[in-house]
């Protein structure tokens, strides 16, 4: 009888090991296949950051935790494109809801890009209500300087900055209210209304002009308010 018992008690012991044992196993297994499947995926991702990285897009996350966010500080230095317009934009209402009497800073240096994405930057700025200073540096073309002269707080360019408008008042020969004599007349109202440019720049049909200036020049047009740096403005 007690044989029977023990022999009993071992078949029981047996199996319940056995069957801890595959539990362990098959869990072991599953959790090997989720770190396998993850690291899979955060390879995939790293690349497309590499990619969008060549490109020459910036890829963006946002973090409220940013040592320059919680300066209420912008950064600019990629063309203005749709990615720059969204990650701009987001951080403007972001840092608007958090306070709209503090001012912000957006700091931009660009070579240029997408003249709509600057100009919906610039329709945000005006609609929040704090004030958006942009300090501009290195240099600042074509769309840079589109958003430049439109701070809604002050604009400066340090010392050293080449700010460059690029002026396309080709209408074509679409009619007058085709899309591209709209484009022409919203860069000469928006130029008569943020900066004193010569009117002879924004007369005729000039097709892709440039006009070039340094800090000195800009404030004298009336592109930006002061230099940065403490030099005063010559």
């Amino acid at each position: 009888m007690e044989d029977r018992v023990r022999k009993g008690l071992i078949c029981v012991l047996l199996f319940v090991g056995g069957f801890s044992f595959c539990l362990a196993f098959f869990g072991a297994l599953i959790m090997v296949t989720v770190l396998a499947t993850d690291g899979n995926k955060l390879s995939i991702q790293e690349k497309n950051i590499d990619y969008m990285i060549q490109a020459g897009t910036a890829s963006w996350h946002f973090d409220p935790e940013n040592p320059l966010m919680r300066q209420r500080k912008i950064v600019v230095t990629t063309d203005i494109n749709e990615l720059t317009m969204k990650e701009v934009v987001s951080t403007l209402f972001y840092l608007d809801a958090q306070s709209n009497t503090e001012p912000i800073d957006l700091f931009i240096s660009t070579l240029g890009g997408y003249g709509e994405d600057a100009y919906g930057i610039v329709d945000v700025m005006h609609s929040i209500s704090a004030p958006v200073n942009v300090w501009a540096f290195g240099i600042c073309y074509s769309s840079g300087a589109i958003i430049l002269a439109a701070g809604t707080g002050r604009r400066y360019a340090f010392p050293n900055t080449l700010i460059g408008i690029h002026l396309d008042l080709d209408e074509g020969s679409d009619g007058h209210y085709s899309s591209q004599a709209e484009e022409v007349r919203r860069e000469r109202a928006f130029w008569k209304d943020v900066a004193e440019i010569p009117d002879e720049w924004l007369l005729g049909d000039k097709d892709n002009v440039w006009y070039y200036l340094n800090a000195h020049q800009a404030v004298s047009y009336g592109v930006i308010d002061e230099i940065a740096g403490g030099r005063p403005a010559e």
